[in-house]
């Protein structure tokens, strides 16, 4: 049996054609951005159409989901312009961006979410915390240990949260260069 000529997309989807590769392309960039896909493990998420065949014809990105979720289509716009990619909402239809092919040497950087830093951070300084508690109860070893973790973990939790601050002040001021 023939491989798809440029290999596999997420789920193992074959990209037999560039215009697949470009798909997919797109769907990579929303996903680095922090969305997912909708599919039967979530019934909201994007979907990326006009994938089929392998003309020069744009890509129809939406939200698909109920209820409507305010602000997510602009904050597809967001991801895809800073990705590179040419974003346009649809005039005949409400909630669908109308996103151009790229030209084919077009690398594709797609910004890292910072979604997991904030939680990350929760984690570390709810973990900080309980060695500190245990440095406070223990004796000896315990003590000590629980005294390094907790500082161990309060300065990585201070670091992550500080990265997460740093990207939402990023993605702020993209967002209001882009209005």
């Amino acid at each position: 049996m023939d491989e798809p000529r440029y290999g596999y997309g997420k789920g193992e989807r074959p990209l037999w054609s560039s215009r697949d590769r470009d798909a997919e392309a797109v769907r990579r960039v929303l996903r680095g951005a922090g969305f997912r896909d909708v599919g039967e493990r979530h019934l909201d998420g994007f979907a990326v159409e006009g994938a089929s065949g392998d003309g020069p014809e744009p890509f129809y990105v939406s939200y698909c989901g109920y209820p409507k979720k305010p602000g997510t289509i602009g904050r597809y716009v967001q991801a895809l312009r800073r990705a590179g990619f040419e974003v346009e909402p649809d005039m005949k239809l409400e909630d669908v961006l109308v996103v151009q092919r790229q030209p084919a040497g077009l690398v594709l950087n797609a910004p890292r979410s910072g979604r997991a830093l904030l939680p990350a951070a929760v984690v570390c300084a709810v973990l900080a915390t309980v060695a500190l508690l245990a440095s406070w109860m223990g004796t000896g070893q315990v003590r000590l240990a629980g005294g390094i973790g907790s500082a161990v973990l309060g300065v990585l939790a201070a670091f992550l949260a500080g990265l997460w601050y740093r990207r939402e002040l990023d993605e702020r001021s993209r967002g209001e260069q882009a209005i």
